[in-house]
């Protein structure tokens, strides 16, 4: 089985690494494809079944057929 991973924001890779790296230790025999996402695209490659699942940062929007669950939270830096 392949499971597709919408991936927004180069800034996720520490749990995208992490969430993977716990799927496939559950199921050896899954193969994940990642999939880059442009910052607001993720809904819509969910509805137009490119992706499976996406890992964001919330939009803050509803999104019609969508449904999000949050996995992590991450400080915010500000650099001027």
């Amino acid at each position: 089985m392949t499971l597709r991973v919408g991936v927004v924001a180069a800034g996720a890779g520490p749990i995208v690494s992490r969430a993977l790296a716990e799927l496939v230790a559950a199921d050896a025999d899954l193969d994940v494809e990642l999939v880059r996402l442009g910052f607001f695209a993720g809904a819509q490659a969910l509805r137009d079944g490119v992706v499976d699942v996406v890992i964001a940062p919330p939009s803050g929007a509803r999104e019609d057929g969508v449904s999000s669950e949050q996995i992590a939270t991450e400080p915010r830096v500000l650099v001027l």
